[in-house]
């Protein structure tokens, strides 16, 4: 210990002692989870990402398997179940003017190149919160 203080008052061995410090924050003895620290956000939260993509838990990799499904049809399962109760429901009141509306809005969906709302999924599950590490097998909707 007494060695890392003196070596602190040099600039570079600072430098790359902080360095070491934070690019590897979190391994799991049993190497199930390993996180890289990736960025500090604006309201000073420490942001991980895995050190390799295989290492990521299950249940985060069937999220971002389910959004670039999502991606790829442009219509993500939240404003899917809204469509079709949106549209259920003028179906019923005989509206037909707001089924067509619906149905020009799913046409203009198939021509946008991504769901803003998928692509910012894939990324919460791709990086962790540092609050998160020790959770990072469950996935929380509401972060």
């Amino acid at each position: 210990m007494n060695l890392i203080k003196l070596l602190s008052k040099i600039p570079y061995f600072k430098k790359q002692i902080a360095k070491v410090a934070f690019e590897v924050k979190y391994i799991d003895p049993d190497d199930a989870a390993k996180l890289k620290y990736s960025f500090t956000s604006s309201d000073g939260k420490k942001w991980y990402t895995y050190i390799k993509p295989d290492l990521i838990p299950i249940v985060r990799w069937n999220e971002v398997e389910t959004r670039v499904m999502e991606m790829t049809s442009r219509v993500n399962r939240e404003t899917l179940l809204e469509f079709s109760k949106t549209c259920e429901a003028a179906a019923e009141k005989k509206d037909f003017m707001t089924v067509a509306r619906l149905m020009g809005e799913l046409k203009e969906r198939c021509e946008m190149l991504y769901d803003p709302y998928a692509l910012i999924k894939v990324i919460c599950a791709m990086y962790v919160r540092e609050d998160q590490i020790k959770s990072d097998k469950i996935w929380n909707e509401e972060l």
